[in-house]
């Protein structure tokens, strides 16, 4: 199997970034994992970002405002840097003078590219990125921190007995869980769920420290949030969407957290709760999944997330099974 170079993509111009997209598409060991129009967009995704992918392409103007700075911060990621510059060579110099060399590589055109330029610097920057794929600068990096947040109401619980009964592997990650229940059952709910699986189950308590292979599930009458600390934070705020626990809640506190490592399941249920919440995980570059129409008990929940654009996949409960497993690198 082609291990294929990730590569982020930043341009102001639409138009540039398709065919910076389309050009590099076409080669089977290239893989686009995001593209942006400018650095605000980009820096609240480069850190985790940096952990997955090789190399960032940016093609920018000298004349742009504070663009060397803008080179500046992408450097201190780690990445490897290929900066399509219309500049000419000793314009180029004087730039690498700043700059230092270390992960930049520049490619010059010496006007505004478009699209007769693309088919003259295209094979110059395919060679540069594979340069980046045979000589990639080594960084020392912790993994992508990772976690799973449910939301259930109505139906709820016979599917997650149904998902924990089947997993049999540990995921070696948390696992929190909304699950819209009556004042004083859900403790009940946590006894019942540990007689059915390995898992660790307990209702979340406030301000402990979050431990992996431990689902938390949300004590009724309290919204369940996750600190930056990893720890687990609750309080009797305000009702969201009539309901308290609210997934809305939960998701957008673990979007902040975990970021690109988080996974958000919506499962059957009545009302639009964990809709927003959706959103947040998209933010930060996580997955998003609704249980499909066939599985839920009542669609309400899963339809109002879907509704909103944020779903990356719509699935059988089995099918999120597999997900779930892959997400935790199982399978």
């Amino acid at each position: 199997m082609i291990t294929k170079v990730k590569v982020l993509i930043l341009d102001k111009s639409p138009l540039m970034r398709k065919l910076l997209f389309d050009t590099l598409s076409k080669d089977a060991g290239i893989e686009i994992v995001r593209m942006f129009k400018d650095y605000k967009d980009i820096k609240n995704f480069v850190y985790e970002l940096s952990y997955i992918v090789d190399c960032i392409i940016v093609n920018i103007l000298e004349c742009e405002e504070d663009f060397i700075n803008v080179l500046l911060e992408l450097k201190k990621y780690g990445l490897n840097i290929l900066c399509i510059i219309n500049s000419e060579e000793q314009s180029i110099d004087n730039v690498k003078q700043i700059l230092g060399f270390g992960n930049i590589k520049f490619i010059s055109h010496g006007a505004n590219l478009n699209f007769c330029d693309m088919n003259h610097v295209k094979d110059l920057i395919v060679d540069e990125v594979y340069n980046v794929k045979n000589s990639r600068i080594k960084r020392v990096l912790l993994n992508v921190q990772k976690a799973i947040v449910i939301a259930s109401s109505t139906g709820g619980p016979k599917i997650i007995e149904y998902i924990f009964n089947k997993l049999k592997v540990k995921l070696d990650l948390p696992i929190f869980i909304v699950q819209h229940m009556p004042d004083g059952h859900t403790q009940q709910f946590v006894e019942h769920l540990s007689e059915i699986s390995d898992y660790k189950f307990q209702e979340g308590r406030d301000n402990e420290i979050i431990r992996s292979n431990c689902v938390y599930i949300a004590p009724s009458g309290y919204h369940m949030l996750i600190s930056n600390g990893k720890r687990i934070s609750l309080n009797q705020d305000i009702e969201i969407n009539n309901v308290r626990p609210s997934a809305d809640i939960l998701f957008e506190s673990a979007s902040r957290v975990y970021k690109n490592g988080l996974l958000g399941i919506i499962l059957t249920g009545m009302g639009k709760d964990g809709s927003k919440g959706v959103g947040y995980i998209k933010d930060f570059g996580g997955i998003t999944i609704a249980q499909n129409q066939r599985d839920s008990i009542v669609f309400g929940m899963p339809k109002s997330a879907i509704e909103t654009g944020n779903i990356d996949k719509i699935l059988s409960t089995d099918e999120i099974i597999f997900e779930i497993l892959k997400h935790a690198g199982k399978v």
